[in-house]
């Protein structure tokens, strides 16, 4: 269906209903702030779900599709939070296997990039293709008419971490486990404080990122190393490395020699040999293999 009473630009002109554009661009707004930490999970989230609470003049009282003129912020504000309700639908129809970003990457690969227009019809039609479920109830109620968008679940936090679920979608954690990356910190303590909480490893060191941060405070305190940089003392040498030879991954070290073998417990890191053992150490090149090249 066409929108009326504005000139959406090239949408308008290709018959494109621009909710499917705007409402999408609005939800991976709210995600990648989020993501950014310019705002937290708590402020996102009661945007989200504040949003229900604006005038009718936003458009909570009128269907998606059939717009009259009145209302310019029907596509960004309520397509944003129909698009964050299709998240949860397809998070919750496919049982936490594939959420909206593997949607819309089927989306524009099967349509916009094969030059094909996207509009509600599309999108319904992939969206039950995709999750294998029949969203025409779902499209009758929130997209063609008027009931007002349910936030029941949204707001619950079903593993108890401390993160509604509407968090835990735009974070891409899992709502029914507190520790979705399995590395000892909570996903409500990763999206409070600075690490990745759908990646065990947040600066690939080779430590949990609940190993470095012990106390699960979000900040780098004494005597623990910064899950966000994988050498905490500058030393050349990734902590996870250190920490599993027994070097000290607080101090540089790197001109030590550990196992006394005659190599630094950096020249056995870059030639991957062990620090700690004086049996294992860089291969010393042989003075005639040059020789033999040149031969050849």
């Amino acid at each position: 269906s066409r929108w009326v009473g504005f000139d959406w630009g090239f949408f308008g002109r290709a018959g494109i209903n621009p909710w499917c554009f705007n409402g999408f661009s609005n939800y991976y707004a709210k995600k990648t702030i989020l993501k950014a930490r310019i705002i937290d999970s708590t402020n996102v989230v009661s945007d989200l779900l504040g949003s229900y609470d604006y005038p009718t003049f936003l458009g909570y009282d009128k269907p998606l599709t059939s717009l009259d003129g009145s209302d310019k912020m029907l596509a960004y504000i309520k397509g944003g939070l129909v698009s964050f309700l299709l998240a949860t639908e397809i998070y919750t129809r496919t049982n936490g296997q594939l959420n909206f970003d593997d949607f819309n990457r089927e989306l524009f690969e099967k349509y916009w990039f094969r030059g094909v227009v996207i509009g509600t019809e599309e999108v319904k039609s992939e969206l039950e293709e995709f999750t294998e479920t029949d969203f025409t109830e779902f499209f009758n109620h929130y997209v063609y008419g008027t009931t007002p968008l349910p936030q029941t679940w949204a707001s619950q936090d079903l593993d108890g971490d401390g993160l509604l679920n509407a968090g835990e979608i735009l974070w891409d954690t899992n709502p029914e486990n507190p520790d979705t990356d399995n590395d000892g910190l909570s996903d409500n303590e990763e999206a409070l404080g600075r690490t990745d909480p759908i990646d065990k490893d947040s600066d690939d060191d080779g430590l949990p990122d609940g190993d470095e941060d012990n106390n699960h405070n979000g900040t780098v305190d004494s005597g623990e190393t910064d899950p966000l940089n994988a050498d905490t003392d500058g030393d050349q040498m990734p902590d996870g490395w250190e920490k599993l030879h027994g070097l000290n991954p607080l101090a540089n070290d790197a001109s030590e020699d550990a196992d006394l073998d005659g190599y630094s417990n950096l020249e056995e890191y870059q030639r991957g040999t062990d620090p700690r053992n004086p049996e294992s150490h860089p291969i010393e090149s042989m003075p005639w293999i040059p020789l033999l090249l040149l031969d050849k």
